[in-house]
């Protein structure tokens, strides 16, 4: 009781710094400019995209060390949620539902708008820097969005678009489909050029820092593309890469196959190494600062493995693991599993804390400004765990209260 009291006096505190800064005029001293941006590139928020960035390496720059499981809020939807969450500079958290909706929800829980598509949204949604939003449907279309919910545009593929898209820095934004195709598309929805494989992509596009564009497909093979759309190479392992890949600081380009391995592939196309698993690795691996590299399994496990490929350690769940990490600045990494945990794991390898939800956790967490770790789950929630920043309802009319007490004292003195 006491510790709420003084966090409630902290927050009453800062609403009224905050309103008498107002009041006086203060916020004409501070120099807020707003930079001419050409709304091309990735947004700068802190969590724009499935993997955190156009690598995908599931890095995020916010300390989660304050965390400890504790549920913020839920969300739900009509059907499972299996498109992991993406961020906008507001905070805003937008994600798919298989109800057929894009959701953006407000950093509360509460609903801000809804936009139906023709089908289930599995995709995964990327944030462009001047708000636009980019999903993909189960109803062959890619969607451009506008911040406020309304179309700005569609683009038609030959099939289901379960690929999440990755955006470039010239504007470019790329995305796979059922339909054989990655497809690379202009801001303005035209067709910049397609690149054919041999069977669906569902695995998401990762850019690295020359443009080239690394992609998996259901025909067994990582293909790296130059940004013209021609072909590069492609390396070849033994089952279908459903997983999308993560580039590594020094170019390294990590992927997992159906064939129970996680690839290392060198820039030129050359593998580096593998490390086996005793199951499928459908999901994406994560890269850390260190180079750990962190993906998880069919075998159930979760598997830290060093920069030269030998096991750094492994952490055991109950089902499997097709939800790729996020890692804290702080070394946290996060992880669901089908057993219905989202799990939260010390950089040695043991258990921080864990967390239970309603529903397989097939969603790849996302990780806020504010450390607050957002995860969908099958039986259709989103879920936000954090410390819960709502302030009471009596806080801010108590602020307004004292602050007109202090005016009407500081003008008494004054005359």
């Amino acid at each position: 009781m006491v510790l709420a009291m003084k966090r409630n006096v902290k927050r009453l505190v800062s609403v009224a710094l905050v309103c008498l800064l107002i009041l006086s005029g203060s916020f004409s001293l501070l120099n807020f400019t707003s930079e001419q941006v050409d709304g091309s590139r990735l947004s700068d928020s802190p969590w724009p995209s499935f993997g955190g960035d156009r690598k995908n390496t599931g890095q995020s720059p916010h300390d989660t060390s304050h965390v400890d499981g504790t549920e913020k809020w839920s969300f739900s939807t009509g059907d499972a949620v299996v498109s992991s969450p993406a961020i906008g500079e507001d905070g805003t958290i937008y994600f798919g539902s298989n109800d057929n909706n894009l959701y953006a929800v407000n950093s509360h829980g509460r609903e801000k708008w809804r936009f139906e598509t023709g089908d289930a949204v599995v995709s995964s949604p990327a944030i462009a820097e001047d708000g636009t939003i980019y999903v993909g449907s189960y109803d062959n279309n890619f969607y451009a969005l506008n911040p406020d919910g309304t179309e700005k545009w569609s683009f038609s593929t030959g099939s289901r678009v379960r690929s999440s898209p990755a955006i470039d820095s010239d504007g470019t934004v790329y995305v796979g489909s059922l339909d054989t195709h990655l497809y690379a598309i202009n801001p303005d929805g035209t067709e910049k050029w397609s690149f054919s494989t041999g069977i669906r992509v569902s695995s998401s596009p990762a850019i690295d820092s020359d443009g080239t564009v690394y992609v998996g497909s259901g025909d067994s093979n990582l293909y790296a593309i130059n940004p013209d759309g021609t072909e590069k190479w492609s390396f070849s392992t033994g089952g279908g890469v459903w997983s999308s890949p993560s580039i590594g600081e020094d170019g390294t380009v990590y992927v997992g196959s159906y064939d129970n391995d996680l690839y290392a592939v060198n820039p030129d196309g050359t593998e580096k190494w593998s490390f086996s698993t005793g199951g499928d690795v459908r999901f994406s691996p994560s890269v850390g600062d260190d180079g750990t590299v962190y993906v998880g399994s069919d075998d159930h496990n979760l598997y830290a493995i060093n920069p030269d490929g030998t096991e750094k350690w492994s952490f055991s769940t109950g089902s499997r693991v097709r939800s790729s990490p996020a890692i804290g600045s702080d070394g946290a990494v996060y992880v669901g599993s089908w057993d219905s945990n989202l799990y939260a794991i010390n950089p040695d390898g043991t258990e921080k804390w864990n967390f239970t939800a309603e529903g397989a956790i097939y969603s790849s967490p996302a990780i806020g400004g504010d450390g607050t770790i957002y995860f969908g789950s099958t039986f259709g929630n989103v879920y936000a765990l954090g410390i819960d920043d709502t302030f009471p309802a009596y806080v801010i009319p108590l602020a307004v209260i004292g602050i007109t007490i202090g005016v009407i004292v500081y003008h008494k003195k004054k005359s």
